[in-house]
């Protein structure tokens, strides 16, 4: 699949910042307090990508989709 090489960079920034959270309760509550820079990158990924590459990047990095999931359920 071939994504926009700025798009591909957002989404491992993203993956890489969520990632210096631990994957549990308080690294949740951790990263949700500090979400608002990452969610203006994931915002233009959203935009800018159709569903089948948003199901790819979140298959693909953890951290991207984590994301993903705790600001939908947010």
């Amino acid at each position: 699949m071939k994504i926009d090489a700025k798009l591909l960079n957002l989404v491992k920034n993203i993956d890489n910042d969520v990632n210096k959270f631990a994957n549990n309760e308080t690294g949740n509550t951790q990263l949700l307090t500090t979400i608002y820079d990452p969610m203006d990158s994931f915002k233009q990924v959203m935009d800018l990508t159709t569903p089948v590459e948003m199901n790819y990047l979140t298959q693909n990095y953890k951290g991207f989709y984590r994301l993903a999931k705790l600001g939908y359920c947010a």
